[in-house]
């Protein structure tokens, strides 16, 4: 029921089919002829209700059917609705023409016909209004086109009108008349505005400055073509020279890599210097891994090659401008020197000490000397070198590569030196291998220049072999230069009795001369105008290279030897040792030669003495190398030639060593006696007493008197001491000593001999095999076999380091790592890589332990054989199989 507040009376819809369609027509048509009326609805009243009431929607009940039937209309929908009383009784005549054909076969529905009309209405509604719409919108184009173009003509007018007045002036007679009678009069309109004359007149008024600004645009649309062109050929020429192959990219990573060793082994030998400098100091200690090592000595090399594996792995590129896949870096070149920072570190560190010195205290009394300890607080620096490898950096950092890339990098380290880059055969010998012992690239502490050539350990007459089919270009006096076809030059360097010539045709294998001494090999990349030759890293393209630089990395030698080698002499000392070869001969006492050398490197260092500078700043010195003018009778440094203090000293310690082997002394004491002079060994032999540290120090203060001087040697603040006797050195056997290796056992010292020699082949050759295998404990058996311990049932003779460890265990001389048990020189020791105490993996010889670390020579470490160093308490150390014959005594 439809309710309506201006009428009381009620509307009643009935169900009767024609009454409703005249009740629903009456009303429709009585609303279209209203001429206040612009739009129908089926109950104005309602509207007008609903509208009072700020609605915006209209309802119609259906009371027959007893529910809410929702019509909803928009206002403004509604407004927009009407479409004029013919059509609409046209639409509705025909819908009902349509529902009485509908009649026989079913009852009429004013709600279809309805919704049928509603629907005609409402798709004729929309495309009235987008035509309407579509017209409004060109109108408006219109309009905007049509005030933008009179804005465009009232500002050209403007434009020409201000350019008149600017370049058309009083000394311009003629133009300045036509600007003035003929645009002022009729080239204007009532406005003042230039009209279409004006335009015209204006110009042509104008054309020589329209000319000349045409010059000025064509001027400038040159130059600039000019430069552009410039800059394009500019960046072709750059383009050409700086194309990068992947072997420049890879020898640039590698160098990379040998320019940050160098740079480290300077900033480490430079602080320790400075340190040491520094009066502040009382002492400073050089720590690798946290052993002491030599600071002067000390080098270290990174494994480059391991590095292009890790780029090979993670990257399959080597160009390391190109940026990084990791977060903390942002290109490669910068990841590759976090990772060398890790594994090549340094720290220097200041801390307070306390130590303890002896002093003597005078009895005012009696006038003797009582030794008292007295203790001290001193600052001691520490320069503190780390260094690990990039497996140690991965397993720190295990989101550095992911699982793919890891399970790539770690098997292609056991390839034989890039093999999918190898194109040359190892020059020395298809079936050798050669040791590398100095490097491409950065070398040492030198980070001033780079090295464009590798060393080649050989002897001299060595035979050197073409590397693969090559020309030769160029043969100089000890040089060949030669071309191989895939555009790569070869230069040997260092030959004699070169058997080629230029232009000859040579196959891989075929002889080009022998060797002077080691052999100097470079590879270049031959490449064409406008590239010029790139230097690349050759050992990415030789096969069968083994790698020993010279370095230093902290090993120990044990000291306190009277004939063992020398530790890491300085050449000042080594040139004297023909000399001293010859003067051992003399005075029959061969095998001491090391012994001499030991003593001129503390008397002297092997250089002259300076006495004193004149005053034009000359000096005088002494060339007493061993201070033995004395031993001739003579005032010190009496001695004028290197040659003639050498054979007196000689002749001196000689002398000495016999009358203490023939009273069956100590022979330390004969080296005391050089000493403190030939008057010591009487004195023990009349004291019935023979050489140690206390003996010498009781005689030192016999001849002083008691009387001290301040001493800072390391030897004797070792041994507790900040001082000395005034006469002699009381310290004097462990000064000499210490460059002495103590004598080894013969599996040690021929396990020395072997260090450095590649791939194997002699000790599995001689084990019984013809081809490579883990030659290990090979290498083990073989120097076991050379020493004599094989023959006395001192080490199994085994490829297999469980059947070794199995042999040692039943025969019970084999020690776990976990019981305490402190290494001697000659143990074997075994390891196990997972850290489960197996001791299959691998296998060495104990060179050296301190109760804190352990250094062994191995057989198969890089495929040659190396010293290397563990911590005591590594995890990887399983145990250890005793050698000695006496067993564990």
């Amino acid at each position: 029921m439809n309710l309506n507040k201006n009428n009381s009376s009620k509307v009643k819809v009935v169900s009767d089919k024609s009454k409703n369609y005249q009740r629903y027509h009456l009303n429709k048509k009585r609303a279209y002829n209203d001429s206040e009326r612009k739009i129908a609805y089926r109950s104005s009243r309602e509207y007008s209700r609903l509208k009072r009431e700020g609605n915006e929607k209209v309802t119609f009940l259906s009371k027959k059917k007893n529910k809410k039937n929702l019509i909803s209309l928009k206002k403004k929908d509604r407004l927009n609705e009407y479409v004029g009383y013919e059509g609409y009784k046209k639409n509705l005549y025909h819908s009902q023409i349509i529902d009485k054909n509908v009649t026989n076969r079913g009852t009429f529905s004013i709600r279809e016909t309805s919704n049928k009309r509603n629907r005609m209405l409402s798709n004729y509604k929309v495309s009235k209004i987008n035509r309407v719409s579509e017209l409004s919108n060109k109108s408006k184009k219109i309009n905007t086109i049509l005030n933008k173009k009179e804005k465009l003509a009232s500002y050209t007018r403007a434009k020409l009108d201000k350019s008149l007045k600017k370049h058309v002036k009083s000394n311009h007679v003629y133009r300045n008349m036509i600007k003035d009678s003929l645009i002022d009069t009729i080239g204007r309109n009532e406005n003042g505005d230039l009209n279409l004359v004006g335009i015209i007149l204006a110009i042509l008024l104008l054309i020589p400055v329209l000319f000349l600004l045409i010059k000025i645009v064509l001027i400038t649309s040159v130059v600039i073509a000019v430069i552009s062109v410039f800059i394009a050929v500019w960046s072709f020429i750059v383009a050409l020279f700086t194309v990068k192959t992947e072997e420049m990219a890879l020898e640039e990573a590698y160098r990379l890599v040998t320019q940050l060793d160098a740079q480290k082994n300077k900033e480490v030998y430079d602080i320790y210097n400075q340190l040491k400098l520094n009066d502040e100091n009382y002492e400073v200690y050089f720590l690798l891994n946290d052993v002491r090592a030599s600071p002067s000595n000390f080098l270290f090399n990174s494994n480059a090659d391991t590095y292009l594996y890790f780029l090979n792995a993670k990257y399959e590129d080597y160009n390391i401008d190109n940026r990084s896949r990791s977060s903390k870096y942002n290109r490669i070149s910068d990841e590759m020197r976090g990772i060398h920072n890790y594994t090549f570190n340094w720290v220097v560190e200041s801390e307070q000490q306390e130590i303890s010195q002896v002093i003597l205290i005078e009895d005012p009394e009696t006038g003797e000397f009582e030794e008292q300890i007295q203790t001290e607080i001193v600052q001691v620096a520490v320069v503190r070198v780390y260094w690990a490898s990039i497996d140690d950096y991965l397993k720190e950092y295990p989101d550095e590569i992911n699982e793919e890339e890891l399970d790539k990098f770690e098997p292609i380290q056991d390839l034989d030196r890039f093999e999918n880059k190898v194109f040359l055969e190892n020059p020395l010998g298809k079936n050798s291998y050669a040791t590398v012992i100095e490097k491409y690239g950065y070398r040492d502490r030198n980070v001033s220049g780079i090295f464009n050539e590798m060393i080649l350990s050989a002897d001299e007459g060595d035979v050197v072999y073409a590397s693969s089919n090559e020309t030769v270009v160029d043969v100089r006096e000890n040089m060949v230069i030669s071309n191989t076809p895939l555009s790569k030059q070869i230069r040997y360097v260092n030959l004699k009795n070169i058997q080629v010539k230029v232009g000859q045709q040579l196959t891989q294998g075929q002889q080009i001369g022998q060797t002077m001494g080691n052999l100097e090999i470079r590879v270049q990349e031959r490449r064409s105008w406008p590239h010029s030759d790139a230097i690349l890293y050759p050992a990415a393209y030789i096969d069968n290279l083994v790698f020993s630089y010279p370095e230093d990395t902290g090993f120990h030698d044990s000291s306190g030897g009277l004939t063992g080698n020398l530790i890491n002499p300085p050449d000042s000392v080594l040139k004297w040792r023909e000399l001293v070869i010859k003067a051992c001969e003399k005075y029959d006492i061969s095998g001491y030669e090391n012994l001499i050398l030991a003593i001129i490197w503390e008397e002297s260092g092997g250089n002259p003495i300076v006495l004193n500078i004149d005053e034009n700043g000359e000096s005088q010195v002494s060339w007493d190398i061993m201070q033995s003018s004395e031993s001739l009778g003579l005032p010190p440094n009496s001695i004028e030639s290197a040659e003639e203090s050498i054979d007196a000293g000689v002749k001196y310690f000689a002398q000495g060593l016999r009358i203490v082997e023939e009273n069956n002394l100590d022979k330390q004491t004969a080296i005391q006696a050089y000493n403190y002079g030939h008057g010591f060994i009487s004195w023990l032999i009349d004291g019935d007493s023979d050489y140690s540290f206390d003996m010498a120090r009781i005689f030192s203060r016999e001849k002083s008197g008691g009387r001290t001087v301040t001493y800072r040697n390391p030897i004797a603040q070792k041994m507790g001491f900040s001082w000395k006797y005034e006469y002699g050195n009381m310290f004097y056997v462990d000064l000499i000593t210490q460059h002495i290796m103590a004598n080894s056992g013969e599996l040690v010292r021929i396990a020395k001999e072997e260090l450095g020699y590649p791939n194997g082949d002699k000790y599995w050759r001689w084990f019984g095999l013809a081809n490579r295998v883990e030659w290990c404990a090979i290498f083990v058996s073989w120097v076991a076999d050379q020493a004599g311990y094989l023959i006395q049932d001192r080490i199994l003779k085994s490829a297999s380091c469980i059947e070794m460890v199995r042999w040692f265990t039943e025969n019970g001389k084999y020690k776990l790592s976990t019981e305490a048990y402190v290494p001697m020189e000659g143990d074997l020791v075994f390891f196990d890589w997972n850290g489960n105490g197996t001791g299959k993996d691998h296998v060495g010889i104990v060179e050296y332990s301190d109760g804190r670390i352990i250094q062994t020579i191995e057989g198969n470490s890089g495929n040659a054989v190396r010293r290397q160093t563990y911590l005591l308490d590594s995890p990887v150390i399983s145990g250890y199989g005793i050698t000695r014959s006496n067993n564990l005594d």
